[in-house]
């Protein structure tokens, strides 16, 4: 789609965004121009171009290569892609989308962000996403989500869920070609990937990127800061929840105190700040930070603008 495209379609969409359930997302198909999405596939990076994604293989099991590494710069098509989703004009527009009043920001590292792959028993439980960057201070506003997977059927897994606020109920969307998915990062925002089961060879191909807000979300400040988090699907709790028990019981309580009880995790975050000596010092590396982020997001990233990547 073309920006002008994007432009007519956002009150649409952002009703779509707005109302869906079981947490607010939207689904754009034809995203990128077909030639050009068609050119990503062709040089999507080979297994031995990425790295392992994740260091327990039982919640997470595929590769990553990060939008900073070198190879991206060799590879035209990923160039173009990433200096659209860089851009300007569609930073406003996703920020549009949300609700948010200034542009959305760019990790100028890209932590997190990158083309994924996963093979036969690729898995990707259940979990929430981070809710502050590594750095500790800005907030992952939007995750976005680009399928490069064709022929896909069903019965190959691989599905996005996105889980109601119990675990109890998924809506799945299938991932795929060309098909973008944009969803809001709160702390209900419980999503993970159906297991993926292929043909010897295949892979399912997929980009992750995040954009942020110097802010926190009103509805988000209390939350108990956290790095992602996995979760057993509803027929493995039970299973689960005994395997915690045993191996590290004390430690699981109070996490769980931690993530549900608000007041609990006021004081834990006041404990902390306490000992680093207040606020003054963050508040200084919040302002650096900030002004890099903005320097960094105010300058073009070179490739053409979505107006040319029209289909």
């Amino acid at each position: 789609m073309t920006q002008g495209e994007l432009n007519a379609s956002l009150p649409r969409l952002k009703e779509a965004f707005s109302r869906a359930a079981p947490f607010r997302h939207v689904i754009i198909d034809d995203f990128l121009d077909p030639a050009l999405a068609r050119t990503i596939l062709e040089e999507f990076p080979r297994p031995g171009e990425m790295r392992q994604h994740g260091g327990d293989l039982a919640v997470l099991k595929g590769f990553q290569i990060s939008p900073r590494d070198e190879r991206y710069a060799a590879k035209p098509s990923l160039g173009a892609m990433f200096a659209f989703l860089h851009s300007l004009e569609w930073r406003t527009w996703a920020a549009e989308l949300c609700g948010e009043k200034e542009p959305l920001l760019c990790d100028p590292d890209y932590i997190g962000s990158g083309l994924l792959a996963a093979y036969d028993d690729g898995i990707h439980r259940i979990h929430l996403d981070r809710n502050r960057h590594p750095n500790g201070f800005f907030y992952p506003r939007l995750i976005l989500l680009l399928y490069f997977n064709r022929e896909w059927r069903p019965e190959y897994g691989g599905a996005l869920e996105l889980w109601d606020k119990r675990i109890r109920r998924a809506t799945s969307i299938e991932p795929l070609f060309n098909r973008c998915v944009i969803f809001e990062n709160t702390g209900r925002a419980y999503h993970g990937i159906s297991d993926v089961h292929l043909p010897a060879g295949m892979a399912r191909r997929a980009l992750n990127f995040y954009y942020y807000t110097p802010d926190v979300p009103a509805g988000e400040r209390d939350a108990f800061i956290h790095d992602t988090e996995f979760f057993p699907r509803p027929e493995e709790r039970l299973g689960y929840w005994m395997k915690r028990a045993r191996s590290n019981f004390p430690f699981g309580l109070v996490s769980a105190l931690m993530h549900q009880w608000n007041p609990t995790a006021r004081l834990y975050r006041s404990i902390r700040r306490a000992k680093r000596g207040g606020n003054k010092p963050e508040a200084g590396n919040r302002a650096e930070l900030l002004k890099t982020w903005r320097q960094y997001n105010n300058t073009p990233i070179p490739g053409p603008t979505n107006e040319s990547l029209a289909k």
